[in-house]
């Protein structure tokens, strides 16, 4: 298993790789050197869709009129506890309050939460700890109180 600075390195790298292709007009990466595979599709500049596709996050799906999408708040490394204080974060069917912290992603020397945009309870969550999320993935599912 990987430390967090190992990740934490190849998040910088994932952003350097992602400016360049940015900047040479290339919106889609496929990479694999038989030990590792890495596969990023950019969305737009400016665009709300996801940046980077992480092998393990499940497949997106329409959610129903009831249900709430929660968004990484940037490209780091999904926790389901916070890295230093150990504050736990939230699992599915819990209740939470619009503005409570749910989890919380590791971009380095910062440490971001996972913040709830309403009222509700965990229907999904779709990261697992220690994966890199992108910016503005769904990393919950709410079903809206």
């Amino acid at each position: 298993m990987r430390n967090n600075r190992t990740v934490t390195d190849r998040v910088a790298q994932l952003r350097d790789i992602t400016a360049g292709m940015r900047q040479a007009g290339m919106a889609l990466l496929d990479y694999d050197d038989g030990q590792t595979r890495l596969l990023l599709r950019l969305a737009p500049a400016g665009s709300a869709e996801n940046a980077v596709l992480a092998p393990a996050t499940q497949p997106a799906q329409a959610l129903k009129e009831t249900q709430e999408p929660v968004f990484s708040p940037d490209m780091g490394v999904f926790h389901t506890r916070h890295p230093s204080s150990g504050e736990n974060g939230v699992a599915v069917g819990a209740s939470v309050s619009k503005g409570q912290i749910m989890a919380f992603v590791d971009v380095g020397r910062i440490v971001l939460p996972v913040v709830a945009p309403v009222d509700g309870h965990v229907v999904t969550v779709r990261a697992v700890e220690g994966q890199v999320v992108g910016f503005h993935d769904v990393v919950f599912e709410m079903e809206t109180a």
